[in-house]
């Protein structure tokens, strides 16, 4: 189902356009139909997420674990993916998704279950995670401001090269989320509305 926070936030775009009408219309399906690219989709179709920033890939890569129900593959238990995982060599760059400010670069001990991460806000509510990130190779802090495709750190993920910083992890890889009010959206679905593939392949 569509998080209730990105109907409230498509509620409030649309209403912003004097569209209170086509705004209910929208909601109503967003509220009955499974998976955020619908939401996205009505959105890009009305010119709504070209008012935000300008969106850029945030790594180069193969897309391995999806955004969505999985089992957990350390412990086995079931629960949602909030992210989608970019998997390349350990020492990859990774790009800030879009402009914005840095909410927080923080070591592994903050964030366990994805190691080293950066979290970036951005206009509208909207805000981008990233998992994962190598021991050592974070080029920002909180406060920063941050352009679309500027680089932010580098890919990590080993726990044989990075035991802390790693999180849990089978390997090198981004998990890279993107979130509407603190809650998840696909991110693969999101930006390619925008014209924008998730990883570009190295």
């Amino acid at each position: 189902m569509v998080p209730r926070s990105a109907v409230r936030h498509a509620r409030r775009a649309l209403t912003d356009r004097g569209s209170a009408r086509r705004a209910t219309l929208l909601l109503v399906s967003c509220e009955s139909v499974v998976g955020a690219c619908v939401l996205v989709l009505a959105l890009a179709g009305l010119g709504l997420l070209q008012r935000g920033p300008s969106w850029s890939t945030p790594t180069s890569g193969e897309l391995s674990s999806a955004f969505g129900p999985r089992a957990d593959p350390f412990t086995g238990v079931p629960g949602l993916h909030a992210g989608q995982d970019i998997r390349n060599d350990c020492g990859t760059a990774v790009f800030a998704a879009a402009d914005g400010v840095v909410r927080y670069a923080a070591p592994g001990p903050y964030q366990g279950r994805t190691g080293n991460q950066i979290v970036i806000d951005h206009s509208g509510g909207i805000s981008t995670r990233y998992g994962h990130v190598l021991t050592g190779t974070m080029v920002v802090e909180a406060g920063d401001r941050v352009t679309a495709g500027s680089q932010i750190a580098q890919m990590g993920g080993d726990q044989d090269l990075d035991p802390i910083g790693a999180g849990n992890s089978t390997g090198c890889h981004l998990h890279f989320e993107v979130n509407i009010d603190d809650e998840p959206v696909d991110p693969l679905a999101y930006l390619l509305t925008l014209g924008v593939t998730i990883a570009a392949e190295p």
